[in-house]
């Protein structure tokens, strides 16, 4: 086996900065661009910007700066302090206005190159060249976090209903198993395959019978030497006593990009159990001869339902019938 090559950590590249808080050192410094709601804190970052913010545009805030006037010029700088990604001029409507706005069209076409830099984004900075005197003027400078991309990537296949490229396992005695009181007090260790856009501070939410289990995605994940793995403890799993568990999974990044779009989730699983003994095998239902565990109506709308139960020729209460028997 051909061992993995370390990469360097991501957090080795970002670049110092003042977080945010740096303030206007004179009357003639402006105050730091802004988004509405970023995400923030985020560690090495003055703040994070994912799809929410930035779709269908980007919108960026400059307050107003002293002898505001028509005619002053503003711009935006991403990534560099040459070339400014969006400008704009004040007009008389604006003079009571406590802010200029720039509207930036920044991811247009998903999974093409975007108009803004991506990832750690350092010089981001506005300026404003006032009219008349040609005097200019810059904000401190900062580093953003921009990221457009989802966990998880795209489904192969948007019609199926979950994501095809959520991928988790049963553990090896469980997959054609029952789960039984004894078994549970050691916990269910769940294996999730590595996905795509798989990104160091990724949360995993496995939902364990609606009960929520997460995880987060380190470096060693991302590179992988280490497995992901979830471990549904004891106590989670006696917290409800079907006959089935139905387990499931989505992700989130650090900027609250869920996996997805058509599908968030996972293709479920379902685990047979024998929590409690007092109960009957689950119901289940046949489509079209066929059992299955997830209706989709967009698949199965025009076939024949059936609803099928197996009553046991032993009962719960002890009491035995005749035969077996399906209802």
């Amino acid at each position: 086996m051909k061992k993995p090559v370390l990469s360097t950590s991501t957090s080795l590249l970002r670049i110092p900065h003042d977080n945010g808080a740096s303030r206007p050192t004179d009357d003639d410094e402006l105050e730091p661009p802004f988004v509405n709601d970023p995400v923030r804190p985020l560690p090495g970052a003055a703040f994070g910007l994912g799809l929410q913010e930035t779709t269908p545009l980007l919108v960026v805030n400059i307050l107003r700066w002293l002898q505001f006037s028509a005619g002053d010029s503003y711009k935006l700088y991403m990534g560099n302090d040459r070339f400014a990604i969006a400008a704009g001029e004040v007009r008389h409507e604006d003079l009571d206005e406590t802010q200029v706005h720039l509207v930036i069209a920044a991811n247009p076409n998903p999974g093409a190159p975007p108009n803004t830099p991506v990832g750690f984004v350092y010089q981001c900075f506005c300026e404003v060249i006032r009219s008349g005197s040609n005097t200019i003027s810059r904000s401190p400078k900062q580093t953003w976090f921009i990221k457009y991309t989802r966990p998880g990537g795209v489904s192969r296949d948007p019609g199926l209903p979950y994501h095809t490229e959520l991928i988790i396992h049963l553990p090896p005695d469980l997959e054609n198993g029952v789960l039984d009181r004894e078994r549970a007090k050691h916990g269910v260790e769940l294996t999730i395959d590595s996905y795509p856009n798989i990104t160091e501070g990724d949360t995993v939410e496995v939902y364990w019978n609606g009960y929520l289990i997460t995880l987060t995605i380190d470096h060693e994940h991302v590179i992988g030497i280490k497995p992901i793995t979830v471990l549904v403890p004891e106590s989670t799993i006696l917290q409800k006593l079907n006959n089935t568990a139905t387990i499931r999974f989505r992700l989130y990044d650090t900027v609250f990009n869920f996996s997805g779009p058509e599908q968030q989730w996972s293709q479920a699983l379902t685990l047979k159990t024998t929590l409690d003994p007092s109960k009957l095998e689950a119901p289940h239902v046949v489509v079209d001869g066929d059992i299955v565990y997830t209706v989709n109506l967009d698949f199965h709308a025009d076939l024949i339902f059936n609803l099928e139960m197996v009553v046991p020729k032993t009962l719960p209460n002890a009491l035995v019938k005749e035969e077996s028997a399906i209802v």
